[in-house]
């Protein structure tokens, strides 16, 4: 027992200099570990450092987020031509009279010779065979009547009572023509008319509408106002300005954006409120450009000898120009929400001239965007008084670029064939096949109850109240 207790301690003394040879070698490593971390550089972030070839290898660094919503390299190919593609778009046709006719065979005729659209007479005898044909298959039936994703080919099947343009005054498009006419005397006709001038062309009175545009919509047009919103942009060879993206002075007539983080090198905005984008007006560029660049030197406290020229500049002068008059609307004292609501509103007796742009936006005013997304819900509402299903792929932004409602879809009732009108968001497929009214009791308090004894929905009614 003695020789073993010996043995074990002599082991275990063996295992304590192992341990104390090791130590400083795993200390070291630890020590080499530590070292290596040091010297690795920690990427930062948000920052992009591109080496440029034209700008002599040097390093521009890009610092922000890409968020800003900018588009300083203009929309032309990342909004117009996506847009325009398969149109027929035609340019430097001044607008100055749009007007309502009826939709006769007389009118078309004479439009049909006077017209950009040249229509042949097999052009027209081919429409009016198709006419005739959409009608016989019921093509006549109305949004109001049956939803619009309401198949005409079994509306008859479900006993749909189809309305005729006799019956109904919301038919009245079908017998209403809209005419465009232009400075040259051309004349362009159309079942529908989106008028998209901005608000300033329409305060100055340039285009003509006959019938006139009703009292509410032209108390509309000048309770909101059009500002004045200039930019004196400047390209210089290099920056001399600090790396911020937007640049406060205590000028106010300016306010400055940087565009070198947007990629615009050497390139700074002068952006211009009223009073003074008004008084500008009667100065020379090269005088504007002069006292912006004073500005500037004080500001970044360059030398006058070392202040550098602009290697190039432009002015805008919006008020001056007769496509617009101003840039952009916005809320004059007085004006209402209900103001702007009315300066989309449809127009003529047949309710065929609708109006679209930033100033008819609400959410979007001043902005592409705002322009946008109302132009394409008043296409929405023409698609919808042709019961012509929306495609949202087919938009601009598809789903978001649209009017929530206008892409609300319908379902039918297996049981009693009743349509029900789903809320947003909500789409058949995801639906079981065979459905029925009182599964809607999850969203509608009224079907919950009523199930199939509850009313069909109408297009212009909530659901989901």
């Amino acid at each position: 027992e003695r020789e073993n207790d010996d043995d074990k301690e002599e082991e275990e003394k063996g295992v304590i200099e192992e341990k104390a040879r090791d130590a400083p070698e795993k200390k070291n490593v630890k020590k080499k570990k530590k070292k290596t971390q040091k010297n690795v550089k920690e990427p930062k972030v948000a920052t992009r450092n591109v080496k440029n070839k034209d700008n002599g290898g040097e390093d521009l660094e890009f610092k922000g987020s890409l968020g800003d919503g900018l588009v300083v390299g203009g929309y032309r190919e990342l909004l117009i031509n996506r847009a325009a593609e398969g149109l027929d778009v035609r340019f430097e046709k001044k607008v100055r009279k749009i007007h309502e006719v009826a939709n006769t065979e007389e009118n078309t005729r004479h439009l049909s010779t006077s017209d950009g659209c040249v229509l042949t007479d097999t052009d027209a005898s081919a429409k009016k065979e198709k006419e005739a044909e959409e009608e016989d298959v019921g093509m006549k039936i109305y949004s109001d009547v049956v939803p619009s994703s309401f198949s005409n080919e079994n509306a008859k099947d479900v006993g749909t009572t189809t309305k005729t343009e006799d019956d109904d005054k919301s038919l009245l498009y079908r017998k209403k023509k809209c005419v465009v006419e232009t400075e040259s005397g051309e004349q362009f006709q159309s079942d529908f008319v989106v008028c998209t001038v901005p608000l300033g062309v329409l305060q100055r009175d340039v285009i003509d509408f006959h019938p006139s545009l009703s009292a509410k919509k032209q108390r509309a047009i000048h309770a909101v106002g059009m500002g004045t919103e200039n930019k004196v942009i400047l390209r210089f060879a290099q920056k001399f300005w600090p790396n911020f993206k937007y640049i406060q002075c205590n000028d106010y007539r300016y306010r400055f954006l940087n565009y070198e983080p947007f990629g615009k090198k050497g390139t700074i905005v002068a952006h211009c409120a009223p009073p003074y984008a008004h008084e500008y007006e009667n100065q020379t560029d090269e005088e504007i450009v002069k006292t912006v660049c004073k500005v500037m030197q004080t500001m970044f406290r360059v030398k006058p000898e070392m202040m550098p020229k602009p290697v190039d500049y432009l002015v805008t002068r919006w008020l001056q120009d007769e496509n617009s008059f101003g840039a952009y609307s916005y809320m004059k004292v007085g004006a209402t929400y209900s103001d702007v609501r009315a300066l989309s509103e449809p127009e003529f007796e047949a309710k065929t001239l609708f109006f679209a742009g930033e100033g008819c936006s609400i959410s979007g005013a001043q902005c592409v965007h705002g322009a946008v997304l109302n132009g394409q819900e008043q296409a929405c509402k023409i698609l919808q008084l042709g019961n012509v299903d929306i495609n949202p792929d087919l938009a601009l932004g598809k789903r978001v670029g649209i009017p929530a409602d206008a892409t609300r879809e319908w379902m039918q009732c297996s049981k009693c064939s009743k349509w029900r009108k789903l809320p947003e968001l909500v789409f058949p497929d995801e639906l079981e096949e065979k459905w029925e009214c009182s599964y809607g009791g999850v969203w509608n308090e009224k079907l919950e109850r009523l199930g199939c004894d509850a009313a069909e929905d109408e297009d212009d009614s909530d659901s989901d109240s």
